[in-house]
């Protein structure tokens, strides 16, 4: 009666064993996904910041070029004031002659 109470606290111990390793298992599987899932979310972090870095140079760079575009059109505005000017004052002396 002893025996075949141990051999069944026995059973209900590899019971419990085989449970808890079944248990770590599933845990170590989740473990092993949410490490992949957090190294793809990492990488598509990375990608995302590279991204935008070269979109701010790009931006930067458009920025500058039309800065210098107006510039440039301000000073050929200018230019053409300048000898619009010019062209007005000599009608206005050879009308006055």
């Amino acid at each position: 009666d002893e025996i075949s109470d141990l051999s069944q606290a026995n059973a209900a111990k590899q019971a419990d064993l085989a449970a808890l390793r079944r248990e770590v298992e599933l845990l170590q599987i989740d473990r092993d996904n949410a490490r992949d899932a957090a190294h793809a979310w990492n990488l598509d972090r990375s990608a995302k910041e590279t991204e935008l870095r070269r979109l701010d140079a790009l931006a930067a760079a458009l920025s500058a070029e039309l800065r210098e575009q107006q510039e440039s059109h301000q000073q050929r505005l200018t230019d053409l004031q300048g000898s619009r000017d010019e062209l007005r004052a000599q009608f206005a002396e050879l009308a006055g002659k």
